[in-house]
């Protein structure tokens, strides 16, 4: 999708990135991305969706952040922990329906799916895919293809005349796998489905890689992950991934910030998974310590990446906590 008519900033010293990675102290992750004009959110795309039953910190987020709406959501998958609360998120910030939705394909309510899972398709389905509308957005590749641009757009600075382009790629899920998961007796592997995307945002990316399986890290193209300044550790700091660092490490990922959400019930984060990441990262980021008891209900970190300076500003808030700083 190419937005026609572009974002507009005043000066070019205002314009930054803000990623939002909201987590809990049993499970849960959340993530929302900001195209910034100062203290107000341009655009706004929310990355799965989670809240328990006492607490959503994305109404927090979107207050301070000036947002009133969300322009795209995209679900990477279908697992409860990344599912709770789409129906009330959707209508509170897209009450007419118009943002972009994008889903992995294949994905059905005769998965196995939690409830609160159907109750996200079902109001997805109704709000977005009814009457003559199909307006959500299916994602898988096929084998040879790198990546899929589903959405793109330009912002234009007043004050200098100059254009800084903003770009979501999409590398997974892989088509073929799905098909193989789709048609086996074997349950459903629901990470399979996940989707990996990468922000580019003035030449830098920003790599936001869902729950990640071990079966689809051959899929990506190596060379996408060049420049990378961003990554959304996959599926919580997990050791099943053995050969997704050494992808990065090949193009010299040396300085990124690197980010992660907890799912206590199966001990992730892995202590030894987040020292990995270390070796490609100025800073390494949870928010929560499993070490220490939670006290706030949620846990985030906000990166901020600013269009023109390499700087980046953290801020931790809730149970966040900074796990390596260079």
């Amino acid at each position: 999708m190419l937005i026609n008519h572009p974002l507009e900033v005043e000066d070019i010293s205002n314009l930054h990135l803000d990623i939002h990675t909201i987590g809990y102290p049993e499970e849960g992750e959340t993530l929302l991305t900001m195209i910034c004009d100062g203290s107000h959110a341009l655009f706004t795309v929310l990355t799965d969706c989670y809240g328990t039953n006492d607490y959503n910190h994305i109404h927090y987020v979107m207050e301070q952040s000036n947002a009133n709406r969300i322009d795209a959501f995209i679900w990477t998958h279908p697992d409860k922990d990344h599912s709770v609360d789409i129906p009330a998120v959707l209508a509170k910030y897209d009450p007419d329906s118009k943002a972009q939705i994008f889903l992995p394909s294949g994905l059905n309510k005769h998965m196995g799916l939690s409830e609160e899972a159907i109750g996200g398709l079902d109001y997805v389905m109704k709000h977005y895919n009814s009457g003559k509308r199909y307006e959500p957005n299916y994602v898988s590749l096929n084998k040879g293809e790198r990546q899929q641009m589903l959405m793109s757009f330009r912002i234009k600075v007043l004050k200098s005349g100059i254009d800084v382009y903003c770009r979501y790629n999409f590398l997974l899920p892989s088509a073929s796998v799905i098909a193989r998961r789709l048609n086996s007796d074997a349950d459903i592997y629901l990470n399979d489905l996940s989707i990996f995307y990468i922000v580019t945002f003035n030449d830098y990316n920003y790599v936001f890689c869902g729950d990640l399986s071990e079966q689809n890290v051959k899929f990506i193209d190596p060379d996408l992950l060049e420049n990378t300044v961003f990554i959304k550790i996959p599926h919580h700091g997990t050791d099943s991934l053995k050969t997704f660092i050494p992808k990065l490490v090949s193009k010299e990922v040396k300085e990124a910030v690197s980010v992660t959400t907890v799912f206590r019930q199966h001990g992730l984060p892995k202590d030894y998974v987040l020292a990995d990441y270390t070796s490609i990262s100025n800073a390494v980021y949870c928010t929560s310590n499993r070490a220490i008891p939670s006290v706030d209900p949620y846990g985030c970190i906000t990166a901020r990446f600013y269009a023109n300076q390499p700087e980046v500003g953290i801020e931790m808030s809730g149970n966040a906590f900074c796990y390596y700083h260079s």
